[in-house]
């Protein structure tokens, strides 16, 4: 988020910094190191209706099986076909966002975040950083809350193997969950790192308690292997 200021009549520098600071506090604003490589944050995390990623890790399958009015669904199934969990997404041109998540073996109905977290690569240079805070909300008898925390990192450019092909300029990324209040605990807490190929989506991934890599896909009509 960058911010330019010019004097305003009747304003002294002094109050000029305090709406400064305001703007830099509000929760979850995005800090992050800024380089003029910009990249097309869709073609990282293609959200089309019917895309399908098959995968080696326990999360066997992911497809896009919602779109409406912006917000798209993901369905996650593991190797015997049972259903993992629900995820919805937002795009804008800043990047991809969790926006909400139902876990299918647990009692917790439905976890919604506020505001969404940052769920793909913003951009396409090593190093560059972003912080973000939100409130996860918890569907529960009393609708609980929890402060998270995710720190985000691009760690490398690369060109990637795989079972499904290729992939050139591959965006390694890294993103650091963590819980805020003291004795909360967010079933996002831990460490992810997720490759991403421009025009296929995710094609390996290493996260608490999994990690697989893309056996096949079916995205925008395309097959890989081709």
């Amino acid at each position: 988020m960058s911010v330019q200021s010019k004097a305003i009549p009747g304003w002294g520098w002094g109050a000029i910094g305090i709406v400064l600071l305001a703007v830099l506090l509000i929760p979850g604003c995005i800090r992050k190191t800024e380089r003029p490589r910009k990249i097309d944050v869709a073609s990282y995390y293609p959200l089309n209706l019917q895309d399908n990623h098959i995968y080696s890790g326990k999360i066997r399958s992911a497809v896009t099986s919602g779109a409406y009015e912006g917000v798209f669904t993901r369905t996650y199934m593991d190797s015997t076909g049972e259903l993992v969990k629900w995820e919805d997404f937002i795009r804008n041109d800043r990047g991809i966002w969790l926006r909400s998540r139902i876990l299918a073996d647990t009692s917790i109905p439905h976890i919604s975040f506020e505001p969404p977290l940052p769920a793909a690569p913003w951009s396409g240079v090593i190093g560059d950083t972003l912080h973000f805070s939100a409130v996860e909300i918890i569907d529960d008898s009393v609708n609980s809350h929890l402060r998270i925390h995710v720190e985000c990192e691009i760690l490398a450019i690369e060109t990637l193997a795989g079972p499904a092909g290729l992939y050139e300029n591959c965006i390694k990324m890294r993103m650091n969950y963590r819980t805020l209040d003291p004795g909360g605990i967010s079933d996002l807490d831990g460490e992810y790192i997720f490759w991403f190929a421009e025009d296929i989506g995710i094609v390996k991934y290493i996260i608490p308690g999994d990690e697989g890599e893309l056996l096949q896909a079916t995205v925008g009509g395309k097959n890989w292997p081709e």
